[in-house]
C-alpha cells in the first residue's frame, strides 16, 4: 500500500512537471497564453509575486518572450505592474518603492545610468553622487534609501547590461520536453512488424 502511494505521488510529480514543460511553450509561443494555462491548472497563483518569480527564475523561458510579456502594454497604456515589481525587486520579497511611479522612473535612471557609463561617446561619466542626486524625491516624493542607489550603481558600473542572443532556435525544449515520449521508437516497431 505505501508503494502505491509512493508511484501515486510519483505520477502527480511527473504530470504536474508535463504540465509546467507545456505552460512554458505555451509562454514561449505566446506569453499570455502560457501565464493564463499556468493559472488555469493551477501552477501559479495569479499575483504579481508569483508571475514575477516565475519570470524571474526563467526556467526554460525564452528571453525574448519575457521582454513581450513585461513590455507589453496593459489597458490604459500601463505597464504590467508585474514588469516592474521585477526590475526593482528582482522578484524577492520587500520592494522599497511606495507605487509604480517610481519603479518606472528607476528603470528608465538605470537604463540611463547604463548607457552613460558604458558608451563611449559619452565623455562625463557620472560619479555615484550624481546618480544618487538625480533620483531624490521619486519616492512618492521621498529618497530611495542611498545603500539600493549606491548598490545599484556599483553593479552597473561593474559589469553592463548584456543583451543575450537569441536566434530562436532554442532546441532545449525539443529535446527535453517532448510532447510525444517514444514517439519515434513505437513508429520504428510499427515499421519492423510490417516487414
Amino acid at each position: 500500500e505505501i508503494e502505491n502511494l509512493g508511484s501515486t505521488e510519483e505520477r502527480k510529480n511527473m504530470q504536474r512537471n508535463k504540465q509546467v514543460a507545456m505552460g512554458r511553450k505555451k509562454f514561449n509561443m505566446d506569453p499570455k497564453k502560457g501565464i493564463k494555462f499556468l493559472i488555469e491548472n493551477d501552477l501559479l497563483k495569479h499575483t504579481s509575486d508569483d508571475i514575477a518569480q516565475f519570470l524571474y527564475k526563467g526556467e526554460g523561458l525564452n528571453k525574448t518572450a519575457i521582454g513581450d510579456y513585461l513590455g507589453e502594454r496593459s489597458v490604459g497604456g500601463k505597464m504590467h505592474a508585474t514588469s516592474l515589481y521585477v526590475v526593482v525587486s528582482g522578484g524577492g520579497e520587500g520592494c522599497v518603492c511606495v507605487c509604480v511611479y517610481t519603479c518606472y522612473i528607476l528603470s528608465f535612471a538605470i537604463i540611463m545610468l547604463n548607457t552613460s557609463l558604458h558608451n563611449p561617446n559619452v565623455k562625463d561619466k557620472p560619479a555615484v553622487e550624481r546618480f544618487i542626486s538625480m533620483n531624490r524625491g521619486i519616492n512618492d516624493g521621498g529618497d530611495l534609501p542611498e545603500d539600493l542607489l549606491r548598490n545599484l550603481y556599483d553593479s552597473i558600473k561593474n559589469e553592463p547590461f548584456k543583451i543575450p542572443e537569441d536566434d530562436g532556435n532554442d532546441l532545449t525544449h525539443t529535446f527535453f520536453n517532448p510532447d510525444r515520449e517514444g514517439w519515434l521508437l513505437k513508429l520504428g516497431e510499427h515499421d519492423q512488424m510490417l516487414k
